[in-house]
């Protein structure tokens, strides 16, 4: 998962280290899901935007029932984007995961695949919004395993074929070693 921040404020100003530091708040932030396969495939974006809550209950019902919680203006564009490029936009208070948006995720990347009857193993962070109850039964019923990498445990593998064998080897030759 990456995440990235947009300062409201570009004030770039060089700190003792030498780096610059953006001071300023933060204008908007965003959590982008980005999923690759063994063999190379780069799936379609999942991302979720930042948006200020809404104090109208049925309105936040229905933009969270038809339009990804966007609002009927945003939808116009977010619905175009989707159209143009494979992806999913989704947008809430705090930009960040949750249950409903977990399920969603699973949907979209392993509801429709051909080979339902095969397992797919899916290595996801310890973060409680990916193991809920609601969560790990859609995905038994999607034929997922899920499997927790507990921080601060990470993995940066490349996404080819070629790429992951090499790591793969490199790291028996490693343990062997």
């Amino acid at each position: 998962m990456i995440s990235t921040n947009i300062p409201k404020n570009d004030l770039r100003k060089r700190n003792e280290n030498g780096l610059d530091s953006v001071r300023g708040k933060d204008k908007e932030h965003a959590t982008a899901m980005l999923l690759g396969d063994s063999d190379g495939y780069n799936y379609p974006l999942f991302v979720v935007l930042k948006q200020k809550p809404l104090t109208i209950k049925t309105q936040v019902q229905e933009n969270l029932t038809h339009r990804n919680g966007c609002g009927v203006r945003v939808w116009e564009e977010a619905h175009q984007l989707m159209r143009l490029w494979p992806s999913r936009l989704y947008v809430n208070p705090s930009a960040w995961w949750n249950n409903h948006l977990a399920v969603e995720f699973l949907e979209f990347h392993f509801g429709g695949r051909a080979e339902m009857d095969e397992k797919v193993l899916l290595l996801w962070d310890d973060f409680s919004g990916h193991f809920t109850n609601d969560v790990v039964a859609c995905a038994q019923r999607l034929n997922i395993l899920l499997e927790r990498c507990p921080p601060p445990i990470y993995v940066a593998l490349p996404t080819t074929r070629h790429g992951l064998e090499q790591a793969v080897e490199n790291s028996a030759t490693n343990v062997l070693d």
